[in-house]
């Protein structure tokens, strides 16, 4: 089997990395990682392999908006007029369980001697409450210094009191400067349900075996203008399973949804004939299908 190419977001060890390996097992033949998940799209787009992938998250199950918002706005947005080459082919839904790892050791209470702890922001708002309770077991407030992504926590420790909210995958596969990390709690975040939506980018799109669709548009300042662009999926009975809204102007917003109908279905394209009536701009992000973990050998 032709070995792929996959572009996520870096340093090893970030959600990305694994929902990467998830995905493609033993046919990975090269990860390229980025400093951001737009870097990850920029790349994609300017790759000459077709044989390459792209993954980024689009959503978090308890904080959705903040993830869809790194992607669709500042990517997807600006090219909504134009027909960007890549396609989203595919989706992955991957359980988030964040861990406290430290090189710290335990005081005489068996807390650990704790006082910074980096992570990339949406993972210290998903485990706000937690860290709440360690303070008061610790008596003093620590300091919260947001990174790049959950993996880049761990380079950023330098001292033994220093500690990182990543993946137990970050942890056990990422080395650490100042000693062995230590799981001082797992799971660390807050929710019991804590999932992450992936979108997986090709230029060669998954068209036969596509389920769902993921679009984007802009509306007039008018009544019933949402209702109506509403309106063009319910009206053909599909159902919509993701809906963010973006504002772009005074008075205006853009519209991130997905729904479960391929465009190239015969109820897609007559969704799509619809929406051209209903909406102003639209870029269709793809058609995909849902994907599960490929076993490695």
């Amino acid at each position: 089997m032709k070995k792929i190419k996959v572009h996520c977001l870096g340093p090893e060890g970030t959600y990305g990395h694994e929902v990467t390996k998830k995905i493609f097992g033993d046919s990975i033949g090269k990860i390229e990682m980025h400093k951001s998940n737009q870097d990850v799209l920029r790349a994609l787009e300017k790759d000459p392999n077709k044989n390459s992938y792209g993954v980024v998250p689009v959503e978090n199950s308890t904080s959705g908006a903040g993830l869809v918002s790194d992607v669709v706005p500042n990517f997807w947005l600006p090219r909504i007029k134009d027909r960007p080459e890549i396609k989203v082919v595919g989706e992955y839904r991957h359980e988030i369980k964040h861990v406290l790892a430290s090189p710290a050791c335990l005081n005489n209470e068996g807390v650990p001697k704790i006082k910074r702890i980096f992570s990339h922001s949406q993972a210290l708002m998903q485990c706000a409450g937690n860290i709440k309770e360690f303070e008061e077991k610790l008596g003093y407030s620590l300091d919260l210094i947001p990174t790049t992504s959950t993996a880049g926590s761990i380079e950023k420790i330098t001292e033994l009191t220093d500690a990182a909210i990543c993946s137990e995958f970050a942890a056990l596969n990422s080395d650490c400067l100042v000693g062995d990390l230590k799981l001082l709690y797992n799971p660390f975040n807050d929710s019991d349900f804590n999932q992450t939506t992936f979108h997986l980018l090709s230029k060669t799109g998954i068209f036969e075996e596509a389920t769902h669709c993921a679009v984007l548009f802009d509306l007039d300042d008018r009544p019933h203008a949402l209702v109506d662009a509403l309106q063009c999926i319910s009206g053909y009975n599909a159902n919509m399973h993701m809906i963010h809204s973006i504002p772009i102007g005074p008075s205006r917003y853009a519209f991130y949804i997905e729904f479960d109908e391929s465009e190239y279905s015969e109820k897609g394209r007559k969704i799509f004939r619809a929406f051209d009536y209903a909406v102003d701009n639209l870029l269709c992000l793809g058609s995909f299908k849902i994907i599960k973990e490929r076993k490695t050998s």
